[in-house]
């Protein structure tokens, strides 16, 4: 099965692949996927991230899936094995915040991370080959729980 407390999903049509995250398990699940019809299919392999609570996963603007530890406030960076699954661990990072939320990337190398434990959003330089540099932080009222990117 997904593990226990499936969290997110990411599909990559390129390789027919699904990734769904388990909050429970700390493991990334990969399935075959069909993208013409939308079905997700048989188990294929799992991913274990060494994390307590996974937050979901995400491809940064370098090709690599993220993992989100949503309590350490760490992230798993993974590239594509030899079989066209993200398996392969780059570099882990702490970001210095704890009980991060969401995660998105704008189109200009930059990465915005909600983080639920001070009720924050922060504002992240990304580069491909070292951890996110935290540039600013905002201060939000209330509890802020998700991310979403408009492309236009």
């Amino acid at each position: 099965g997904f593990g226990s407390k499936p969290r997110g999903i990411m599909l990559d049509s390129t390789n027919k692949k699904a990734y769904i995250s388990s909050e429970g398990t700390g493991a990334v699940y990969v399935y075959s996927y069909t993208p013409t019809t939308g079905e997700i299919g048989s188990p294929i392999t799992q991913i274990s991230t060494n994390f307590g609570l996974l937050a979901g996963t995400l491809i940064d603007p370098f090709g690599n899936m993220i993992a989100i530890d949503r309590n350490a406030g760490s992230l798993n960076y993974y590239k594509k094995n030899s079989d066209g699954i993200y398996k392969d661990l780059v570099r882990s990072c702490h970001l210095g915040k704890t009980t991060l939320g969401s995660i998105n990337f704008d189109n200009n190398g930059h990465m915005y991370a909600i983080t639920r434990g001070d009720n924050s959003i922060a504002l992240y330089n990304v580069s491909a080959d070292k951890c996110p540099h935290m540039v600013q932080n905002l201060t939000t009222t209330g509890m802020p729980f998700g991310l979403i990117r408009i492309n236009d």
